[in-house]
């Protein structure tokens, strides 16, 4: 059994929720709307190895949605 920290659900926020499994028994859960390559993904550029952000994605496209 693993005590994992969820973060807080608001309207700024609100998404799906994601779990990302590393070695050692490490866990970190996600919430966000974003994709793991999107630049505005909560987690650093290090936690998302192997993935990494897309640099062509325009902040100005997200504010459309």
């Amino acid at each position: 059994m693993a005590m994992v920290e969820v973060p807080e659900y608001t309207v700024k926020n609100s998404g799906a929720m994601q779990v990302h499994f590393y070695p050692n028994h490490r866990v970190k859960v996600v919430v966000s709307k974003f994709g793991i390559e999107h630049m505005l993904y909560p987690m650093s550029e290090e936690d998302k190895k192997p993935w990494v952000s897309r640099k062509d994605w325009s902040k100005d496209k997200d504010d459309e949605k």
